[in-house]
Parts: C-alpha cells; sequence; structure tokens
C-alpha cells in the first residue's frame, strides 16, 4: 500500500499524446481509397452477431457482452460507460469513494457478482449506518476498462457460474490476451490510445504491446487516467483551490445545502502483464500479474461535520493479483478437451483518509483501512461430446464442464485515530476481522437434442466456514465492557463461535428454436449470498443511535426465472423477456425505536436503533422489449435503427419497496455508416422515468413511509424531484488511415436538468443523517452537455 498523501499535492500529467503524435506523423500508411477491412483489439468472438451492437438470435438472450473494440469505439471510459446504453443495468454512485458496483433485476452491489479473471472482486463491507458521514469507503472495486478484452453481464440470478452474490446477475471482466493485440500472421502488435472526457474533465492515456514468438507469448498494458469530481448540471470547471486546506468556501457550497458536487481529484495507473509458454501443443503454462491503483484528494464541504471543522481526503483503492496457470489440450482423448488449472492471489485495499485542520494546520487524522486478502486455487475442465452412440441420437450430444475450486479470505478493517499527541486504534464503530475458507464445486451438462431443441442444467455445492479471529486489544476492551448488543453478544461468545454456512444451487433451461427466424428460450435458476461480515458482527453507539450485530444472520437466497422470445429477419430483429425473481432470508436494515422489541428478543435502549435481519421474502420483476432494423445498403451507406425499453416492479414481503427498482427507462437510436466503413455516428435518446413515491416506501419503526428530502421549498418525495426526461447523445468514429483512428461525442446535447434515481437513492438509505437540505439538492443533478474525445492507433 502507498503511503497517503499529507500535505497538498502537486499533479502532473503523464501523457501518451506526443506518441501518438509522432506515430501519426510518422507512419507510412496512407488512407484507404476503398474499403479496407478494420482490425480491431478483439478478434476471439464467441458467438457470431449481425454487428458488434446488434444481437443475433444465436445470442444468449439474456446475457450482453461489450469488447474491447466497443470500449474505443462508443468511448467507454468507466464502468457508468460500460451500461450507458443498456435499459436493464445502472452503475450507483457513492460520491467521494466512486462506485457501489453494477444494479441488475432491481438488485444491486453485493447482490451482482463481480468477476476478474475468475477471481471474485471483494463485497462492500462498510458500516451503513455510517456511511451518510462519508467516512466510510463503501467503493466497490472498479477494474480499469482499458485492462479487459471484453465485460460481459449475465441478468438473473447465475450462481452457478458466479458463486456467491449472483443474485440478481454478475459481470465477469476478461483481461486482454496476447491474441488480442497481436494480428493474424504477425509476431508484435499493440496500440496507443489517449482520451478525455469532460464530465469529470479526466485525461486517459494507454498503451498495450503483444508478442507471439514460437511457444512464447506475452502482453503489457499500462493506462493511466487523471480526472477530477463527476460533475452535476452546472458543469463547473474544476479549480485547484478548493482543495486547498486554507480555501472559504462560499456559504452556498458548504454543508448539506451545498449546491456543488465536492472537489475532487484522483490519480489512477493500471498496469497488466502476462507471459505463456507452450512447449507442445497439448500443454501452455503462464503466469500473470496485475496492479491498479488510485489515490482520491478531495474535499467533503458538503459533509457536516462537529464545529466547521475543515476536512481534506486522500483515500486510495488498490489492486494487486499475481499468479500461474497451467493448460492441458490433449490430441485425441476419448472424453476430456481441456482441462485448467490456475491459482491466484489477490489483494485489495480500500481506504478512507481524512485529515482535519485547523488554522490550516493539520490537527488530527481519522485512517479507515479495509483489507480484502484471498489465495485461490481453481480447477476447470470440459469434455468433448459424450453422448450418443450412432444408433441412439434420442439421447442427444452432450458437453460438460466440471471444476473445483478452494479460496481462502481474510478481511481486516480497522479505525485510526491520530493527531500531535495521540495514536490509537478507535474502536468507535465496531468492524471485527474474519477468515473465512470457501469450498466449491459445479458440474454443467450442455445438451444439444437437434437443430430445434437444446438444454442445459447444473449443480453447485459451496461451503463457507468463517470465524471472527485476532480481535484488536483495543477492541476487545471496549466489548468486554460495553452495555450494547455488540458487547453482550461478544461476551456470550456468539461472536467468536465459529460459523458453517453451505448453499446448493442449480441452473437449467431449454432452447427451442421451431425455425431459424424464430427462437424462444425459458431459464431457471438459484443465486446465494452469504451475510457479510460487517452485517453480522459490526455495531457501535454513539448520538443515541446504536447498530445492533445480529451473529444469526442467514444466507439469502433467490430463485430466478426468465424467459424470451425472439423474431429475426433478414436486416432486422425483435425481442421480449419477462423475468421474476424471489428473494427468501432477504438481508435488509430494520430501524427500531426507543424500547421496542427487537427481532432477537433485545430491546432497544437508545433514541433509534438499526440491524441487519432477514425477511422472510423479496420480489422483483419486469419486462424488457428491444430490436433493430438495418436499411438497404446504397450507394449513401447504410442506416440502422434500434431501440430498448425496460420496466421493473419489486417489494419485500413487508410492505416496503427495493429501492435498486428502477423507474421505466428505454431508449431510440439511430446509426449511419459510409459505404467503405470510414465514418459511423449514432444518434441516442435515451428516455429516464419518474421514479414515484408510492414505490419507495421504507419502514420507520412501524411505520411505513415513502421516501423524503429536504429541499428550497421544504420537505418533497420523489414525485417532486423526478421527472420524465429525454436526453439526447451523438457520438462516432473516423479512420483516419488503416491505423489511426479518432471517436468523438456530445452527450445530455440539449443540456436537460434532472436528477437521475440512482443518485437520489443514495439519500434514501438508513442512515444518522440525511446530508442534503435546501438547495443541495442541486449537486445531485446529473451532467449537463459534455463531450468526450479519443485517439486510437493500432500497429
Amino acid at each position: 500500500m502507498k503511503k497517503s498523501l499529507q500535505s497538498k499535492h502537486s499533479f502532473h500529467y503523464k501523457t501518451l499524446s506526443v506518441a501518438v503524435a509522432f506515430l501519426m506523423i510518422n507512419s507510412q500508411t496512407v488512407m484507404a481509397e476503398t474499403s479496407e477491412p478494420h482490425t480491431t483489439l478483439d478478434t476471439i468472438v464467441i458467438q457470431a452477431t449481425t454487428s458488434d451492437n446488434e444481437q443475433s438470435i444465436s445470442d444468449t438472450p439474456h446475457t450482453n457482452k461489450t469488447t474491447s473494440k466497443q470500449i474505443t469505439e462508443q468511448l467507454i471510459m468507466d464502468s457508468r460507460d460500460l451500461v450507458k446504453y443498456n435499459p436493464e443495468v445502472s452503475v450507483g454512485e457513492v460520491g467521494r469513494y466512486g462506485s457501489k458496483g453494477f444494479n441488475i433485476q432491481g438488485v444491486d452491489g453485493n447482490r451482482v457478482a463481480m468477476l476478474i479473471d475468475g477471481v471474485a472482486v471483494p463485497e462492500v463491507e462498510t458500516n451503513e449506518f455510517f456511511t451518510p458521514y462519508g467516512y466510510m469507503n463503501d467503493s466497490r472495486f472498479m477494474t480499469d476498462v482499458e485492462m479487459l478484452q471484453s465485460a460481459e453481464i449475465n441478468k438473473g440470478a447465475d450462481s452457478l457460474n458466479s458463486g456467491n452474490g449472483a443474485i440478481g446477475g454478475a459481470v465477469d471482466f476478461k483481461t486482454r490476451e496476447p491474441e488480442n493485440l497481436v494480428k493474424a500472421g504477425k509476431e508484435v502488435g499493440g496500440y496507443l490510445k489517449t482520451g478525455y472526457t469532460s464530465k469529470n474533465e479526466e485525461f486517459m492515456n494507454a498503451i498495450g504491446l503483444g508478442f507471439k514468438k514460437g511457444s512464447i507469448s506475452g502482453l503489457l498494458n499500462y493506462a493511466r487516467r487523471e480526472g477530477h469530481e463527476l460533475k452535476n448540471h452546472d458543469m463547473r470547471s474544476f479549480d485547484d483551490a478548493r482543495l486547498d486546506p486554507a480555501y472559504i468556501f462560499p456559504d452556498n457550497e458548504k454543508g448539506t445545502a451545498g449546491i456543488y458536487p465536492d472537489p475532487m481529484h484522483y490519480e489512477q495507473d493500471s498496469f497488466l502483464a502476462k507471459m505463456y509458454y507452450a512447449p507442445t501443443p497439448s500443454h501452455k503454462f503462464g503466469i500473470h500479474g496485475s496492479h491498479q491503483y488510485t489515490i482520491n484528494q478531495n474535499t467533503p464541504a458538503t459533509k457536516v461535520t462537529y464545529f466547521g471543522q475543515n476536512r481534506q481526503a486522500f483515500d486510495e483503492n488498490e489492486r494487486n493479483a499475481y499468479g500461474f496457470n497451467y493448460e492441458y489440450t490433449p490430441d485425441n482423448s476419448a472424453w476430456l478437451s481441456n482441462l485448467k488449472l490456475d491459482f491466484t492471489k489477490q489483494e485489495v485495499i480500500t481506504v478512507a483518509d481524512t485529515y482535519i485542520y485547523s488554522n490550516n494546520a493539520i490537527s488530527n487524522r481519522e485512517y479507515r483501512p479495509n483489507y480484502f486478502d484471498v489465495n485461490q486455487w481453481r480447477l476447470t475442465g470440459e469434455t468433448i461430446n459424450l453422448l450418443p452412440p450412432e444408433n441412439k441420437t434420442w439421447l442427444g450430444e452432450h458437453t460438460a464442464n466440471f471444476g473445483l475450486q478452494f479460496a481462502k479470505q481474510s478481511y481486516d478493517p480497522y479505525m485510526i485515530y491520530q493527531s500531535s499527541t495521540l495514536y490509537f486504534e478507535n474502536p468507535s464503530a465496531m468492524m471485527l476481522p474474519t477468515d473465512t475458507d470457501i469450498f466449491s464445486a459445479f458440474i454443467k451438462d450442455n445438451i444439444y437434442l437437434n437443430e430445434k431443441v437444446s438444454m442445459n442444467a447444473g449443480l453447485r455445492y459451496d461451503n463457507y466456514e468463517r470465524q471472527v479471529v485476532n480481535v484488536r486489544p483495543a477492541y476487545i476492551e471496549v466489548l468486554n465492557n460495553a452495555n450494547t448488543s455488540i458487547g453482550k453478544d461478544y461476551r456470550s461468545g456468539k461472536l467468536l463461535a465459529p460459523q458453517e454456512k453451505d448453499a446448493w444451487t442449480w441452473q437449467t433451461g431449454i432452447q427451442y428454436q421451431p425455425k431459424p427466424d424464430w427462437q424462444a428460450t425459458y431459464q431457471i435458476g438459484t443465486g446465494f449470498l452469504m451475510p457479510l461480515s460487517n452485517q453480522s458482527f459490526s455495531g457501535f453507539a454513539m448520538n443515541g443511535i446504536e447498530q445492533m450485530s445480529n451473529p444469526n444472520l442467514q444466507p439469502e437466497e433467490s430463485l430466478n426465472q426468465q424467459i424470451s422470445l425472439q423474431k429475426q429477419w433478414d436486416n432486422a430483429l425483435v425481442k421480449l423477456t419477462a423475468y421474476y425473481n424471489k428473494y427468501d432470508n432477504f438481508i435488509d436494515t430494520h430501524q427500531y425505536d426507543r424500547n421496542e422489541i427487537t427481532f432477537d428478543g433485545n430491546t432497544c435502549k437508545f433514541s433509534s436503533c438499526f440491524q441487519y435481519i432477514n425477511k422472510q421474502s423479496a420480489t422483483s420483476k419486469g419486462v424488457g422489449l428491444s430490436g433493430f432494423y438495418n436499411f438497404a445498403e446504397n450507394r449513401f451507406g447504410n442506416f440502422g435503427l434500434k431501440g430498448q425499453l425496460a420496466y421493473q416492479k419489486g417489494s419485500a414481503s413487508d410492505g416496503s419497496d427495493l429501492l435498486a427498482i428502477q423507474p421505466l427507462n428505454g431508449l431510440i437510436g439511430i446509426n449511419y455508416k459510409t459505404p467503405n466503413e470510414r465514418f459511423d455516428i449514432n444518434a441516442v435518446g435515451r428516455f429516464f422515468g419518474k421514479k414515484d413515491a408510492d414505490t419507495t416506501k421504507r419502514y420507520r419503526g412501524q411505520t411505513l413511509e415513502e421516501i423524503r428530502l429536504t429541499t428550497p421549498t421544504g420537505t418533497a418525495t420523489t414525485d417532486d424531484l423526478t421527472k420524465n426526461v429525454w436526453v439526447f447523445d451523438v457520438y462516432g468514429n473516423v479512420k483516419l488511415s488503416k491505423a489511426l483512428s479518432l471517436q468523438a461525442g456530445v452527450y445530455n446535447l440539449t443540456d436537460e436538468k434532472y436528477i437521475p434515481w440512482d443518485n437520489l437513492r443514495t439519500l434514501a438509505t438508513v442512515g444518522i443523517n440525511n446530508m442534503v437540505s435546501g438547495d443541495g439538492i442541486n449537486r445531485y443533478t446529473a451532467p449537463g452537455r459534455n463531450f468526450a474525445l479519443s485517439l486510437h492507433y493500432q500497429f
């Protein structure tokens, strides 16, 4: 872990723009006069599609895949851009710390599994009740999109493939391979890329180099980003002076009524390296390493602090991963197609690091890191077609996938208070370290019966053993004396007792294609989510508020059903999908009033008490409609139309609403390509629906209430703060030569002012203060008119 910055930091750009310009000037390539095939970073395609932006009837209807080629051509700079034009998926922001993860089918955060090359991204282990103060880093690690060969979003319960957390879906990130950078027939290849986006004034530069020489291949990939806070509608430019501890903010820029996002400056460096050695066609050995580090200097001017303290943040996120792998592909096995063994050690650190100033001098520091370590072994394999013999074709052709996995996870959170005279571990918010051993095994069967019918079925088993370990002495002293829920659970032995939980998950589906242009699919499967350490073992009590521990919290389970119907023509496709999710033991927060009896029989002795509990159940359901139409190509080029619409509903068994449910939203787009495909332009209109207040009900004590926020005219609901709105974007890609391309886009073209539900939702969770008042709601508006540019050179 790099040391946090302890004084005002001077940031400098390390740009590759000069290198790009040099290659442009010295390139011997000339612009093609006739149509040339466009070589892209991605040459591996799992399923053929009509185009990069359109689905074909052979695609999996509940999966969306974005390739590195699309990341470049669609000016995708981060995870938000990754799902910008996917109405069924969104990304929630947490301001100072970044992203909280993906929202799929009405659930988000830890209920959507995220994996990088098969290794799970840690869940957000945060004290939700401290979150509104901004004291805890409640972001989820997001890999830099420049490191990716693809990002695949699987909608619906997917624990069979993705394990813990795949309640509503999963996001599978695959990093680049040498084949993605080296053109066929070449030994060396790569790319240079530089870009800028005005929505957060971010500069990005990246370089990738791959090689293939005989039995050896490898790659190096590096990206650097430097940017600022995500703008609101006002699109105010960044001012370095606002990061100075001596800066005096105007009254309308500080406190809960502040009208602008908190000033921020971040730097991010990402690095990926891989090397492979294949002594024979049957054996392949590899090693890999990756590193990503982000430091974010932030002035939390809009966060309420005691005595009007002047605070500066130097938050950090870091991921280091390395390991080795082996792949065996037998020449003529009677049953085995391939076998893979890999080991990965992953270390992820998220830090909230806050410096408090008095008279422009540091008076104390609050340092709150979370350490997530995992050692993972994984063995996976695939068979050839096992059945049937020629005289039993009715049994179908069977291809099986199987795997074993063992992972050891360690979670270590703590808080440090430091001043000129004091340095101690601060146990005011009890978050206890844990170790977890995870064993998993799965098998899947892909069945081809005939040209009309195919099926799949799979079963998975996961076993979790978790225990609180290495409790720090400062915490033990408090736990032994505190007259609180967590103190009582510690002294009774409930917190220290080992916990063992397991989960059986399964999935099956059928695909029926009565005609080549018609397809119907039905899939049913299950998912699970283990309770987080902080949901079971954390607690605090101060200012009349108590968070109560709950070591009896049970795993959450989901049953997902999805159905789709697709019709394809020579130049068009229409797809209708629907899903229904049922969640049992749904993990949620509950607020108790003083003297109210809690779910586990205790009594709330404070003004308010909060606790994670298992609600009996919850449901989410939705429908989606999408399609495209390509006009016949003529001498003027090719025009295409596309459209999508998504609708969701969801609630818990106690009548409260699932706040991750998105209002009605969709898009309409038109695309134009020149006859030689040297130029293409896209115009997209995105529709964001109003969030009805009667879909935001939450319990306060025994009362079910709609979410209410403070505005300049008084208390308001989402009926007052959201609206039906269209937002228009235009972006395109032009090939300046066979190797060099330019991308440009203008977003929110009409400068529409609106507040997305994902922004408001961060204020709707339980917490110890509201963090918005008066005109402060303005800072949650979406960016106004903004633009992005990039240059991409491939060699």
